[in-house]
């Protein structure tokens, strides 16, 4: 990524800050190095544009459209291991760290998939550019900092600021968002905008700690809080936060996650996110923002436009057809839930 592409986001975000736009950011939990062909990537693209679309409808708003894409390539996990057909192997991270067939030889992390990653992800930007210079909407790329040793090679100095190449909007995740951790270090520095997401557990002291470190000159569009807190938990925790936050009058641009904190383990063993729960999130943070006059500024969602997957249900008892969870990772939105939980979310603010 370039620094006028970099700036040309702080000021859409800025926008967004001020309620004169929403953002809708979405994509695989994990890509995929395989599906990362200009093909591939342009349906990608289809799909975030089509989504786009829809909140403009809903909300007469413009809209930052933002993907989970050339880049989203680890994930932090759980547990180190994991037990497929009773044998214990490393747990996939990420096509950036290891391979998802649950063999000893494909889990070993190989460092060279960071070179591989690297060179699809350039691949990927390049459509995404090409596409950027005729399509009525531009999309952003963004991905969690997660991999040090990705990252760091690419922050570049242009003129007297850092700015991170290998994404234009990166995000710290609720795991590694520590105050003296790496990761934190790592986007205090640039001059991207980053986003933050928060859960569980949060305190007031440690949220205000945490905007005065990512945003230290108060300013609007530089960093997003994403709640991520679970539909059982957002009422009771969410608004002490906003309200210490908005107190001390810091800067923060609002948005949620309603899948991450609802994650739960079907009846078949894998992993999947139930409808009304993560509908009934979307509801409470919008009610929350609401409560203290504020704006319900975005929605993260890993998703896909595929409407053949059934990864997300509505009960864990439902049966999903065969061949229907193909997410490597965490169980994604297909087509038809995305565009429901957009218009309740759209709706809703």
């Amino acid at each position: 990524m370039t620094a006028e592409e970099v700036e040309e986001l702080r000021v859409c975000l800025a926008a967004v800050a001020n309620g004169h736009a929403t953002v809708v950011q979405l994509g695989d939990c994990a890509e995929p190095f395989v599906e990362l062909s200009p093909q591939s990537v342009e349906r990608k693209l289809d799909f975030i544009t089509e989504t786009a679309d829809l909140v403009t409808g809903a909300t007469g708003q413009g809209v930052i459209a933002v993907g989970r894409v050339a880049g989203q390539f680890a994930k932090p996990r759980s547990n180190p291991t994991e037990t497929i057909a009773g044998r214990e192997v490393p747990t996939y991270m990420g096509d950036g760290v290891n391979g998802a067939i649950p063999t000893a030889g494909e889990r070993e992390p190989d460092p060279f998939r960071l070179l591989k990653g690297h060179r699809l992800a350039q691949r990927a930007t390049d459509t995404i550019r090409q596409r950027n210079r005729s399509a009525r909407r531009k999309i952003w790329t963004s991905h969690e900092a997660l991999l040090m040793d990705y990252e760091r090679p690419q922050i570049r100095i242009d003129g007297r600021a850092q700015y991170l190449t290998s994404t234009h909007w990166p995000w710290i995740g609720n795991r590694t968002r520590q105050l003296n951790g790496a990761h934190l270090s790592l986007v205090e520095a640039i001059r991207n905008p980053v986003s933050c997401k928060i859960g569980p557990g949060l305190s007031t002291g440690e949220a205000e700690q945490l905007v005065r470190a990512l945003n230290p000159h108060n300013e609007k569009g530089r960093l997003a809080l994403v709640a991520r807190f679970g539909h059982a938990r957002i009422r009771d925790e969410l608004p002490a936060v906003v309200s210490a936050l908005r107190t001390a009058g810091l800067e923060v641009t609002w948005m949620v996650d309603p899948l991450h904190g609802n994650t739960r383990n079907a009846a078949d063993g894998t992993k999947t996110r139930l409808m009304p729960e993560v509908l009934d999130e979307v509801t409470a943070f919008n009610e929350i923002l609401r409560t203290f006059d504020l704006h319900s500024a975005g929605i993260h969602l890993e998703a896909t436009g595929d409407d053949g997957i059934e990864e997300c249900t509505t009960s864990t008892e439902d049966r999903r057809p065969p061949g229907s969870y193909r997410s490597l990772c965490d169980p994604r939105l297909n087509r038809s839930q995305t565009t429901e939980v957009l218009t309740v979310w759209a709706e809703g603010r």
